[in-house]
């Protein structure tokens, strides 16, 4: 996904996904449906329909208890809406907690957030 491979990715992701399915392996749905909105977003799929697949993620990680996934799918949803300009949907997006003060990494995704909200709060 990051070397903007598209086809590969979305292969990989659909295959992920079939594998989730028939080895019951739930808790990796949250990760593979996050990648599968960057890879929606970066394919330039529809506003509406990237937001969408982040609400899912974040709904899904919730159920699971992917506390860090889905924190990761909130930042990327509150981008998402930030370079929509819709910013007090992405304030709310951000308001909303996730317990990820012992995960390894998450320093600097609680300073996006921080920051991301500081400069929401400006606007």
């Amino acid at each position: 996904l990051k070397l903007g491979e598209f086809e590969e990715a979305t292969d990989a992701i659909e295959q992920a996904k079939r594998q989730c399915e028939i080895n019951d392996e739930r808790w990796l749905e949250p990760e593979i449906l996050r990648l599968e909105a960057e890879l929606f977003h970066r394919l330039g799929r529809e506003f509406e329909a990237v937001s969408n697949t982040y609400l899912t993620v974040v709904a899904r990680a919730r159920q699971l208890g992917a506390n860090l996934t889905g924190f990761r799918a909130s930042l990327d949803h509150a981008q998402l809406l930030v370079d929509a300009n819709a910013y007090e949907l992405a304030i709310k997006t951000l308001a909303d907690g996730w317990d990820v003060t012992d995960t390894a990494g998450v320093l600097s995704d609680h300073e996006v957030r921080k920051h991301l909200l500081e400069e929401l709060r400006i606007r």
